[in-house]
This record gives structure tokens, C-alpha cells and sequence, in this order.
């Protein structure tokens, strides 16, 4: 399963409408999450600098969807689709998945992928993580939640010792 969750600035980019395919195509870095027509999704072509390829799988058709129109290409100057109408800044999010698939039957390698958005906007990038663990980030409200749990758990600890 491919999912995808985030936001984009896409101001200053030109959108074309055009077609897309639901799919993967590792070879040209194309990943497509939702299957439109140019009446639901906007193109920017020319919109992302990154990998050419994330793999040499040549094509793969999803079992399944969910979620809003997305896509990226890395070659050919690339290009990123968002909804028709997206307000960046918004989030959208989505999953292809692929069953009784694994990355090596798909012809995906496994690793993370940097593409940048071509309007110069600081931290607007789309990170793709391919089968690479997501390293536990400690949040403050993480941190109080494992606090509470272990003083509650002692507390419950020493009633039951008591008795």
C-alpha cells in the first residue's frame, strides 16, 4: 500500500488539465493515487526538480483507492497534481494498494525520495518513503500520555499489593 497525507503551496505554478492513469510506474518515478479527468484535477508541469525513477517496474494497476486526486512525475520536467480548485496549504490525503504485491514485484526500490516544488517555497517538498521505517518522533503530548499511563499503572500496582 502507497498512502499519502500532507500539503503543498502551489502558488506561482501554471496548471494545464489533462488525463491521468491510477497506477505506479517506477521507471519514470510516476505514482498516481486517484484515477480523473481533467475536470476533477489540476497538472503542473514543470513543477518539481527530483529522482527520475524510483524503481524499474514499468507499470502496476491498484486493487484499490481511496482519497483525493495526487501525482507526481520525475522526468521530463516533472509535474505534481492536486485537486481541481486545491487551496494550499490544505491537506489531502489518500492510498493506492496493491494485492499480493511486494515492492520487488512491482519493480519499486525501497528508499526515501525528495522532489522539490519549482516555486522556491522553503520546506515545500514531497517526501516519498518507500518501505523505510518511519522513525517514532517524542512529541510533548506523547510524553505525558506514556507519564500518565506508567504513574497510574504504579498506583494500581501498590492498591493491589496493599490487599
Amino acid at each position: 500500500m502507497f498512502t499519502y497525507s500532507g500539503s503543498l503551496d502551489v502558488s506561482g505554478l501554471s496548471t494545464t488539465p489533462t488525463v491521468t492513469t491510477l497506477g505506479i510506474l517506477p521507471n519514470v518515478a510516476l505514482l498516481v493515487f486517484v484515477n480523473s479527468s481533467s475536470a476533477d484535477n489540476d497538472n503542473f508541469f514543470d513543477a518539481i526538480t527530483g529522482p527520475t525513477s524510483f524503481g524499474t517496474g514499468t507499470g502496476s494497476l491498484p486493487n484499490s483507492q481511496i482519497g483525493g486526486v495526487f501525482s507526481i512525475l520525475g522526468i521530463n520536467g516533472g509535474f505534481v497534481t492536486v485537486p481541481n480548485n486545491y487551496i494550499s496549504g490544505t491537506n489531502i490525503s489518500g492510498s493506492i494498494t496493491f494485492n499480493s504485491s511486494t515492492f520487488a514485484s512491482i519493480g519499486v526500490t525501497p528508499g526515501i525520495y525528495t522532489y522539490n516544488l519549482t516555486n522556491n517555497i522553503p520546506n515545500n517538498d514531497i517526501v516519498l518513503n518507500i518501505g523505510t521505517p518511519v522513525p517514532f518522533e517524542f512529541s510533548p503530548v506523547v510524553g505525558v500520555s506514556l507519564l500518565g499511563g506508567l504513574w497510574l499503572g504504579r498506583k494500581a500496582l501498590k492498591r493491589k499489593k496493599s490487599k
